[in-house]
């Protein structure tokens, strides 16, 4: 199918993005707090849509917000598309886990590694900023061997300033010109935000020496991740929709091998 509405659905924020056969043709965020209704997000989802010329578009949803899911399923059905398919474990996306984590990976994961396998088959980290920043590491034989879980930006700073009341409620994320600080703010932008892409450096470094010799490549994506992209060097691919990106190519095989049914067919919607 041509036209290929995906939407990333996480803690923070929906992404919506249209592709065209494989071009990103447009794309909408709203926030999740509060949580949008099926209304609002149908008017955002139309906008794009009135691009779609032959009427009919196949559209791929991956949400790790279980509260959003009624809203979704609202959407979806006032949407009408063609073909639908609700991105989990059981999406095509030829990966092997552990067991426990083949039970609890979520989609957004899923999607993104299924996006970073667009840029390469070697070993890959996908370091995705939102409410959290998760680190998921894939290697070449296709086995997405584990995830590390660190405090969002966001959150590690709203975490700190409102557990201590002598520091300030509001504290931008810009990073100061040294990581060290000769103020409050400073001193706090500079732990949370240099700290933040140590961390992430450090990991990058240790993955890489347990995959030799395997070449990892790592790729940085989420709403917040432009935030530490200068103090991260080593991370060599920037694609922000890259779940997105994942959804449209986990819903096109799907649809492919008849595995993404037509929408007047499903009772559910949902893992």
């Amino acid at each position: 199918m041509k036209w290929h509405l995906t939407l990333d659905a996480g803690n923070s924020q929906l992404v919506g993005v249209l592709f065209h056969n494989q071009a990103r043709v447009g794309g909408f965020r709203l926030p999740t707090h509060p949580h949008p209704s099926s209304q609002e997000l149908v008017e955002a989802f139309r906008s794009l849509l009135s691009a779609v010329s032959e009427g009919r578009f196949q559209l791929t949803v991956c949400s790790v917000v279980p509260a959003l899911q009624p809203v979704l399923m609202d959407a979806v059905r006032l949407l009408e598309p063609a073909y639908f398919h609700w991105v989990d474990w059981s999406s095509p996306h030829g990966f092997t886990a552990s067991d426990s984590a083949s039970r609890e990976i979520g989609a957004d994961l899923i999607s993104g590694l299924v996006g970073a396998r667009e840029f390469g088959q070697e070993a890959f980290v996908v370091i995705d900023c939102g409410t959290a920043t998760t680190l998921t590491l894939l290697s070449q034989q296709q086995r997405i061997l584990g995830v590390a879980i660190l405090p969002g930006l966001v959150t590690q700073m709203h975490s700190l300033t409102r557990s201590a009341s002598h520091l300030p409620e509001s504290v931008g994320l810009q990073p100061p010109a040294y990581p060290y600080g000769n103020d409050t703010v400073e001193a706090l932008q500079s732990g949370i935000i240099y700290g933040h892409a140590a961390a992430i450096e450090g990991l990058i470094a240790r993955y890489r020496t347990l995959l030799t010799p395997q070449r990892l490549t790592a790729v940085g994506c989420g709403g917040l991740f432009h935030r530490i992209r200068s103090l991260c060097p080593t991370v060599e691919i920037v694609e922000t929709e890259l779940v997105n990106l994942g959804c449209r190519v986990l819903g096109a095989r799907a649809y492919a091998g008849g595995n993404s049914a037509p929408v007047e067919t499903q009772r559910t919607f949902g893992p």
